[in-house]
């Protein structure tokens, strides 16, 4: 079963994402912020990371270099409600 962390800082969209990729089968892990997420990379593995562009504190920009300068080496997907 593939590992998937979402990373959101809207309770209703880590909630639905949540929903949705469990009623397909996947392992969900939620995160509402670049720093949780980092907290669970260092606890487990993932497959592939879902996160949010804009956030505070960390958007999920500097979320995804400072993955890379942990050495993980997951694909990311970028998402965004803003068309910019």
């Amino acid at each position: 079963m593939a590992r998937i962390l979402v990373v959101d800082d809207e309770p209703r969209i880590l909630a639905l994402l949540n929903g949705i990729l469990k009623t397909n089968g996947y392992e969900v892990t939620v995160a509402g912020d670049g720093l949780t997420a980092l907290e669970k990379l260092g606890q487990a593995t993932f497959d592939i990371i879902l996160t949010d562009i804009r956030m505070p504190d960390m958007d999920g920009m500097e979320l995804y270099r400072n993955l890379r300068k942990m050495g993980i080496e997951v694909p990311v997907v970028f998402l965004t409600a803003y068309g910019t």
